[in-house]
């Protein structure tokens, strides 16, 4: 299954509430053999690939095409 996460909380450039849920959950979905991509509003564009099954997209709101 591909799952896509959007949100403007995570860590670590913001630890605790909504962020952490979606930190564990997108993580047990893709130990799980899921296909998880995090996107993530935050200061600096960038792209994290941690395991074959997960990857967090940063970007900047507002910003870029």
């Amino acid at each position: 299954m591909k799952i896509w996460y959007l949100t403007s909380e995570f860590p670590p450039s913001y630890g605790g509430g909504i962020g952490m849920y979606v930190d564990i959950i997108s993580r047990l979905m893709a130990k799980e053999k899921n296909d998880v991509v995090v996107f993530v509003r935050d200061d600096k564009s960038s792209e994290t690939i941690l395991s074959p099954h997960l990857k967090h997209v940063r970007f900047k709101a507002g910003e870029g095409e």
